[in-house]
């Protein structure tokens, strides 16, 4: 038995014991030797026990099992019934998709959504999984996507923009958590006429140019005409011939774009116009310069 008094731990006989805390390893306590003599359960009771309280594994931290003996044996009825630890309905196990290879590669699979076999080219390419393929037909993934995308739509509107920049060559890496800093720095609504409905993400160095690509520093929030009216035209330019656009926020927004690149405004102003200058209009152009950003392109040219 392990005793806490005032946040420290001792053992029975009042042995003095050091407490670890979790790193990539479990809190656990050790001796003045250095000998791990007890640990904290990972299952329900969440307690630090001793470790003779744990059965052994091979595996585990000091060669014990994560769950002490009674949360284990708890896990293990909860299984049986179908259910976790928590008394929650466990999700049943879908049956893995039915394959024919041929010389060790899969031609052909069963859609463990729609339960139809289809060819290896009805799949997306996965490298990392076992068959190489997507676990559902590109038909159904859509479908998943559509429905995913429906209740969280902010999130997976990264996902598209970034896979365009990447078949372009350019850098698509925009995530979901830094595309909502830019919705929260513009109030969820249009960076140029604060309107809050049909807002789109628009890269203002549009990626038809060879340069930006779909990246923190390249995009914001527009209102879905103004979005289709400047296409891939020069923001500046674009801007100027407007009367819809207010002075403030378009100035707000080229404040933005030119702190997200670590620039002034009037550097931004030169970067910007120099990759109109210089545009790159095919992937062999891009692919060219090595991989360089156009930021650290722009620097190394001037």
């Amino acid at each position: 038995m392990l005793i806490e008094k005032q946040g420290e731990w001792f053992t029975e006989q009042g042995e003095a014991l050091t407490l670890v805390p979790q790193t990539r390893k479990v809190e656990h306590v050790v001796s003045s030797d250095g000998e791990v003599v007890g640990k904290r359960c990972g299952g329900l009771c969440g307690s630090m026990l001793p470790v003779d309280k744990f059965a052994k594994c091979s595996k585990g931290f000091a060669k014990k099992r994560s769950y002490c003996k009674t949360c284990e044996k708890l896990r293990h009825e909860a299984n049986r019934r179908g259910e976790d630890v928590y008394g929650n309905k466990k999700r049943p196990i879908k049956a893995k998709a039915e394959r024919v290879y041929a010389d060790g590669v899969c031609v052909r699979k069963k859609c463990p959504t729609c339960d139809e076999w289809k060819d290896a080219d009805a799949y997306y390419v996965v490298r990392g999984s076992q068959d190489k393929l997507s676990t559902s037909c590109k038909k159904c993934q859509g479908k998943l996507m559509k429905v995913a995308m429906a209740k969280d739509p902010e999130r997976y509107k990264t996902y598209g923009h970034n896979r365009r920049a990447k078949e372009a060559a350019l850098p698509g890496d925009l995530s979901p958590e830094a595309w909502e800093l830019a919705l929260d720095h513009f109030g969820h609504a249009c960076a140029l006429t604060g309107a809050t409905e049909n807002i789109h993400l628009e890269h203002a160095i549009p990626i038809a140019i060879g340069h930006g690509g779909t990246v923190e520093w390249n995009c914001y929030p527009l209102e879905g005409t103004l979005n289709n009216s400047k296409s891939a035209t020069n923001l500046f330019e674009w801007a100027k011939g407007r009367s819809d656009i207010d002075k403030t926020r378009f100035n707000r927004l080229i404040t933005f774009l030119a702190d997200q690149c670590g620039l002034t405004v009037d550097e931004y102003r030169d970067f910007y116009d120099w990759c109109f200058r210089n545009p790159r209009l095919t992937v062999g152009e891009i692919e060219a310069d090595g991989g360089l950003d156009s930021l650290d392109l722009c620097q190394l040219r001037k």
